[in-house]
């Protein structure tokens, strides 16, 4: 049984700051909470491991964040934009990670726009990543020996095997950052 509460107010405001020749300079701001419970309950049989073929197991978590972004957009030629955006994440578990990117889009003529992003991102990992209870699985493998060991007479041309196997959550994962992402599209 998968259940979960989450609740997760925003707010946020934008306002013109000043007039360009190619348009109006904008800039947003919204401020963000995120409050997750997560539980992912599994039956008593099958987290004992009594029930045969199938896998997975319970996880249970809470998270807290708070975020506030900001987006400022700047039309420097009236085909050619530059937007700079900047955020400031924080997880209680994890801290505080700040991120930011930097979007450029050129209309050269009016069927064809143009993007190009750079820019870093910031992950935490699941819930259940970090929580979960040890899941066995069927795992297959490519194993000769294995495969020779359960008497197959193919094992020459198919080696392959499932064997059994333990996922663990790992509660000491930390936050990861992107690296640059960069993007074209036409539209």
């Amino acid at each position: 049984m998968h259940a979960g509460n989450n609740a997760e107010p925003h707010v946020g405001s934008n306002f013109d700051l000043f007039q360009t020749s190619a348009g109006t300079s904008t800039l947003e701001a919204e401020l963000s909470w995120l409050d997750q419970d997560y539980s992912d309950q599994y039956d008593a049989l099958q987290s004992a491991g009594q029930i045969s073929g199938s896998s997975g197991n319970s996880a249970r978590g809470t998270r807290t964040q708070a975020s506030l972004e900001t987006r400022w957009f700047l039309p420097v030629h009236e085909s050619f934009d530059v937007t700079l955006a900047g955020r400031l994440d924080h997880d209680h578990d994890f801290g505080s990670e700040p991120t930011a990117s930097l979007l450029l889009q050129w209309r050269p003529w009016r069927a064809l726009e143009i993007h190009g992003a750079i820019g870093s991102g910031y992950t935490l990992p699941s819930l259940d990543a970090l929580n979960q209870e040890p899941s066995p699985f069927a795992l297959s493998v490519v194993d000769r020996r294995t495969c020779l060991a359960l008497r197959r007479t193919d094992c020459f041309q198919n080696p392959q095997v499932q064997v059994n196997a333990v996922r663990l959550a790992n509660p000491f994962l930390e936050p990861g950052t992107e690296p640059a992402d960069l993007r074209r599209r036409c539209l």
